[in-house]
């Protein structure tokens, strides 16, 4: 979707700050200790 031409990723000024801050972790209630322990 993304690299569609329409899209110019200079635009996403707020994205790509935040790509370069924030990290995201899987986590839901599924997640087994093998699962867990890998993620951490």
């Amino acid at each position: 979707m993304y690299k569609a031409n329409r899209y110019n990723e200079a635009n996403f000024t707020v994205t790509n700050q935040l790509v370069k801050e924030v990290i995201s972790l899987p986590m839901h209630t599924e997640l087994d200790d093998e699962q867990i322990a890998f993620i951490t």
